[in-house]
């Protein structure tokens, strides 16, 4: 896992325990997709809010598993196509992959047509939240 990416490490029961840039013996990305049940909600927008301008959206997540307890399984997704986007070029990458003309847009046309649960926005002004049976797919926007 290169310096930049946001790492972590587990715990004897296989959740996270360590989660940022500097995460030493890194088991894999944290990629900014995470389940959270509607009981965590609260504690993980609490921590999330607590988080400074520069801080990295799992900062939150961090927070809240070091001084309130919450778990977190990471999910092994190398099955599936990721591109993050950071630059214009990364953008026209993810567009190429997913929707060219051997891109996977069927693919993500099944997920955008209701196969998440929900997805929590952290954009620069709040976040803003749709919640489905009142579980919670958080995504980082930005």
């Amino acid at each position: 896992v290169g310096e930049e990416e946001v790492k972590y490490t587990l715990d004897s029961d296989g959740c996270i325990r360590e989660l940022s840039k500097t995460v030493v013996g890194g088991l894999g990305e944290a990629v900014g997709i995470n389940y959270v049940s509607a009981a965590d909600k609260a504690v993980l927008l609490e921590h999330l809010v607590l988080c400074g301008d520069q801080d990295y959206f799992e900062r939150g997540i961090q927070t809240a598993i070091q001084e309130r307890g919450l778990s977190f399984r990471p999910v092994d997704i190398s099955a599936w196509s990721a591109v993050e986007v950071d630059f214009e070029c990364d953008l026209e990458r993810a567009n190429a992959m997913f929707w060219g003309p051997d891109g996977l847009g069927s693919v993500a046309g099944d997920v955008l047509a209701g196969d998440v649960l929900a997805a929590d926005f952290l954009a620069g002004d709040g976040l803003s939240s749709d919640v489905v049976g009142g579980d919670v797919l958080t995504a980082e926007v930005g």
